[in-house]
Parts: structure tokens; C-alpha cells; sequence
């Protein structure tokens, strides 16, 4: 008992010499982390935009492929109210 009555004065002062360095330390890592999760949302960002462009490119090929079956669609639908005459 006395013994700890002498210590914990000790280990309180140590905690209490040690919390500027050891809040320090949290907040360097909190920022570390954040810059991470920056560059990660970044990089998250141009995967989305360069989607969202091969997205669009491949509309632009499906709406020219469409364009370029009509004349053969047309040509099908003639051919059958012809032979259906």
C-alpha cells in the first residue's frame, strides 16, 4: 500500500510529461491517414472520370452501329412486305 502510494504520484507525473508527445503522435498519424484517404479518393476520382469517358465512347460506337443497321433493317422489312405481296 505504501508503495503504492508513492508510485502513482511517479507514473502520473510520467503520464502527464508524456501526453504532449503522445497527443503529437495521434495527431500526426490522424493527418498521415487523412492524406491517405485523399489520395485514395483522387485516385478514386480519375477511375470514376475515365469510366464515365469509356462510357461515353461506347455509347458514341453503339449509337453509329445503330445508325449503320437501318439501312440494312430497311432493306429487310422491304424484302418482307414484298414477298408477302
Amino acid at each position: 500500500m505504501l508503495r503504492e502510494l508513492v508510485t502513482w504520484p511517479i507514473s502520473m507525473a510520467r503520464a502527464a510529461i508524456d501526453l504532449p508527445r503522445t497527443m503529437e503522435r495521434s495527431i500526426t498519424e490522424a493527418n498521415e491517414l487523412m492524406e491517405l484517404s485523399r489520395e485514395q479518393l483522387e485516385v478514386m476520382r480519375r477511375q470514376a472520370d475515365e469510366a464515365l469517358e469509356q462510357a461515353e465512347r461506347m455509347n458514341e460506337l453503339l449509337a453509329r452501329v445503330v445508325k449503320l443497321t437501318e439501312p440494312i433493317e430497311k432493306a429487310q422489312r422491304g424484302a418482307s412486305t414484298s414477298e408477302g405481296a
